[in-house]
Formats: structure tokens, C-alpha cells, sequence
């Protein structure tokens, strides 16, 4: 017995050196390693056609996009390619959430919530699975709530710079 212990202790270092050459992690699912950071949010300008916030993606947060997935409530038929206005908040997932609706059966990555103030009483969901798959729903929820705690609703109404042109247009 005490020889198959040896032996497994002198091969867990090559064993480490392995799974890190490979790029596995082992450490965090170690007792006293945190687990990775997540990754941040993102707030893109629909208008400026650029990121203008990046907000520590805590477990509110991911709390508050779970809900939001778990309030589709249809597939999106008016499918926004090209919005004019807003913003759009892209919140990672993480671990990533698994959806099991009559929409889909599958695990969401990425949440993509374009918002405005014209579609605040309709709003979208662009979800992303972790096999890249990009899927729009409806779903009924009072954003109101969310966009006020982390200072979103301002760029809504903000004045624009002289000489602004919207992006890409």
C-alpha cells in the first residue's frame, strides 16, 4: 500500500505539468484557490458605435440576467439587425446558464440585452449558446429597476457633441 502511494505522489507533479502545458486548470478546483474572475460587462454606445462602460460582473448582476432569460417569452419576430439608438449591455454568464423552454434546450454563454427608451416596455434578448449560436427572444420584465442601480439610463437622453454623427451612417 505505502508503495501506490509513493508512487501516485511522484507523478502528480508531472501530472500538474501536464495539465498546465495543456492549458487545464487545476488550481481553482483546489481547497483555498478562488475561483477565475468574471469577465466584465460591457456597455456599448449604439450611437458613439463604441464601448463606454465596463462594470464588475457580480453575482447581482448575474443574477439579474438569469432572470431576464427566465422571462422570455417568445421567440423575437421583429428581429432588431439595425438599431438606431441605445444601448446594448452584454453580460457573460458565468457558469453558463442552462435554458430548457419550448424555444430551446441549451446552455447560454453571453446575454445581449439591447435597450432604449422606445423599446423598454418591448425589449430583446440576444442569447448566445456556448456553441456560438445566436438566438433573439421577447421576454416581460420592468428593466427600469436595473438600469437605474447601475447608471445606465443616462445614456439615454445625453447630448450629443457638436458635429456628432451617429456611427455609421
Amino acid at each position: 500500500m505505502e508503495m501506490i502511494a509513493m508512487n501516485l505522489l511522484l507523478r502528480l507533479p508531472a501530472a500538474l505539468l501536464l495539465c498546465a502545458l495543456l492549458g487545464i486548470g487545476v488550481l481553482p478546483a483546489l481547497p483555498g484557490h478562488a475561483a477565475p474572475p468574471l469577465r466584465k460587462v460591457e456597455v456599448f454606445d449604439i450611437d458613439l458605435g463604441k464601448v463606454v462602460a465596463r462594470l464588475d460582473n457580480n453575482e447581482d448582476i448575474q443574477q439579474e440576467a438569469r432572470r431576464w432569460v427566465k422571462a422570455i417569452t417568445g421567440p423575437a419576430v421583429r428581429p432588431m439587425i439595425d438599431p438606431k439608438h441605445g444601448i446594448i449591455i452584454k453580460v457573460p454568464v458565468q457558469p453558463e446558464v442552462q435554458v430548457s423552454n419550448e424555444w430551446m434546450k441549451d446552455s447560454v454563454v453571453d446575454v445581449f440585452l439591447p435597450v432604449s427608451p422606445a423599446t423598454l416596455d418591448t425589449p430583446l434578448l440576444l442569447l448566445f449558446t456556448k456553441d456560438n449560436k445566436p438566438l433573439m427572444f421577447t421576454f416581460k420584465y420592468d428593466l427600469r429597476p436595473f438600469l437605474k442601480q447601475y447608471g445606465l439610463e443616462r445614456y439615454f437622453n445625453k447630448p450629443k457633441p457638436a458635429g456628432f454623427r451617429p456611427a455609421g451612417r
